[in-house]
């Protein structure tokens, strides 16, 4: 099996979009919590804005489940990523290469976490992830 740099960053790429999607979540709450505001000012029999309303709420619901079928995935690739760092290199580098693309996690956490500095973390990285890009099987 050969393992692409663009392959190892795929967990970190999809947390992000998993914020940002949060982010867009909260962000249309907001406006659908404004406008059910002035739904209840308006006099009855004004639909403009209810379906406005429903609108967003379908939005919120859509991006709800993008947000659940990348964590699907997220799932998926963290499980894949874990099998192959542990059947490729020895337990403490594949615990490094584990927090930083799976964790997401800084180097100095990492470095706390293993119990080593961070010079020979990122010494142990380098190597791993250079021999992880030209593996085959």
């Amino acid at each position: 099996m050969m393992m692409t740099e663009k392959e190892l960053f795929t967990i970190w790429d999809t947390r992000q979009e998993i914020e940002q999607l949060q982010e867009k979540i909260q962000a249309l709450q907001c406006v659908v919590t404004s406008t059910t505001k002035i739904i209840d000012d308006l006099p009855k029999g004004t639909v403009t804005n209810s379906d406005k309303v429903g609108r967003l709420t379908a939005e919120i619901i859509d991006v709800e489940n993008k947000i659940r079928q990348l964590e699907e995935s997220l799932e998926v690739s963290s499980v894949a990523l874990y099998n192959f760092f542990y059947s490729e290199l020895d337990s403490r580098t594949a615990t490094v290469m584990f927090l930083r693309y799976v964790g997401c996690r800084e180097w100095k956490e990492i470095s706390q976490v293993v119990e080593l500095s961070e010079t020979r973390i990122l010494q142990l990285h380098r190597k791993a992830k250079k021999k992880l890009l030209s593996v085959t099987a």
